[in-house]
């Protein structure tokens, strides 16, 4: 069965299964190091840590100004070097580190969810924001210059260390929302030094003399904003409408849906680097393929959740997370839905209709938001999970009208 799954996805994009073999290497890692965490935090704690790192890591994605797409995009279509590329990403950390740190410390500072006792570690995370940004440029570089292997390399030194520091801390009963903070802020940096490393063999090719431009920043940035505000919506609002268990049982039960995460960055990485984007047959094909495979997934999670699922949360999560399991199918239609998403999206961007690609993502988020905090308000838990699949189903159905008519315009 699974050699025959790995031929299905070499079928839908080559490379694919390479791709997820190296995922599943990865997950060995991140998923006993994601059950270990919500056992030994339980429900409510688990909840408390998404709060703390909830405004940091926003603006985390605020800061990178969507550059880690954008270097993407030049270096395929051979704009600029990966040289060039690294350049202008370290030139561009100095200036976005001194603009978004402080707004993250202000901003985690008044945000009144945050307990006040805990509320210091939400503003120390702040200081991650460099290690974030250049490691996940770093990573996008190499995918555009085609190694796949350093850009997994890198997921491996972030995870492995991941998984060792929480060992570590559950042998000598440390594990705690005040220490992962700081083990948090130590993986990033791992995974950028790991992948800095490797960089020499990778980084080759013209350097220009000119200043970094920052047109492209400023371009994309309002529209990237609001599609940031927008993907972290679920967490913001269990915040305001749900309890800090409740949060935690979505943020622990979405860990589990790791599979169909597995699944959706093999196939992007691999149609990444391996499609021709200019041909309007071969992606469709590739998307239509997706789309199934994407479907018999969330066959298998709705079915396995409605008949396991109670089993699952207990047996991996552990007592404090009973309850919850009336989330599994909701949430399986929102990680398949997301994943779908993004693989249309993205099609537009890669097929180089640009200004389509952010259109949608100015409208959509701004929508997206409304409709969850509208539903989240009336209808509490139900109505962020309803808010979330309605909205990113929208949004599927809008990416595949748009591309259809670019579809139309290149035959």
């Amino acid at each position: 069965m699974p050699k025959r799954f790995f031929k299905i996805l070499d079928k839908v994009v080559p490379g694919a299964s390479r791709s997820l073999s190296l995922e599943l290497l990865i997950s060995g890692l991140s998923f006993p190091a994601s059950i270990l965490l919500n056992r030994t935090l339980g429900a409510t704690d688990r909840g408390l840590l998404s709060l703390v790192i909830l405004v940091p890591s926003t603006i985390f994605l605020l800061g990178t100004c969507q550059w880690e797409r954008i270097l993407t995009g030049l270096i395929t279509s051979k704009q600029i070097s990966p040289r060039e590329a690294w350049r202008r990403t370290v030139y561009y950390s100095l200036w976005l580190s001194l603009i978004f740190i402080p707004i993250g410390i202000f901003a985690s500072a008044i945000f009144d969810k945050i307990p006040q006792n805990v509320r210091w570690l939400s503003v120390i995370y702040n200081i991650n924001f460099p290690a974030y940004f250049l490691g996940g440029c770093l990573s996008s570089i190499y995918v555009a210059a085609g190694s796949l292997d350093k850009q997994y390399l890198m997921k491996l030194g972030l995870q492995g260390s991941y998984l060792l520091l929480l060992l570590s801390l559950s042998l000598t009963k440390f594990i705690s929302v005040s220490s992962l903070v700081f083990v948090y802020i130590a993986i990033h940096t791992v995974c950028l030094g790991v992948g800095y490393l490797k960089k020499d063999s990778i980084l080759k090719g013209k350097v220009f003399k000119e200043k970094p431009p920052i047109d492209s920043l400023l371009h994309s940035f309002i529209p990237y904003s609001l599609e940031t505000l927008s993907a972290g919506i679920d967490i913001w609002a269990f915040s305001i409408f749900a309890s800090l268990s409740s949060l935690g049982h979505y943020t622990a039960t979405t860990a589990l849906m790791l599979p169909v995460g597995l699944v959706s960055n093999a196939l992007t990485s691999a149609s990444t680097a391996k499609l021709d984007w200019t041909k309007p047959d071969i992606v469709s094909r590739y998307l239509m393929k997706t789309v199934i495979v994407l479907l018999c997934l969330l066959l298998i999670l709705i079915v396995g959740g409605i008949l396991f699922g109670p089993s699952i949360l207990k047996f991996l999560l552990g007592k404090s997370f009973e309850g919850g399991e009336w989330m599994i199918p909701w949430i399986a239609v929102i990680v398949i839905g997301k994943a779908a998403a993004i693989q249309f999206h993205s099609a537009l961007r890669l097929s180089g209709d640009l200004n389509v690609y952010l259109k949608i993502q100015t409208i959509e988020p701004f929508l997206r938001s409304i409709i969850v905090l509208i539903l989240g308000l009336y209808l509490s838990e139900l109505g962020i999970l309803l808010g979330i699949a309605v909205s990113l189903y929208l949004k599927i159905a809008v990416c595949i009208y748009f591309y259809k008519k670019l579809e139309t315009k290149n035959v």
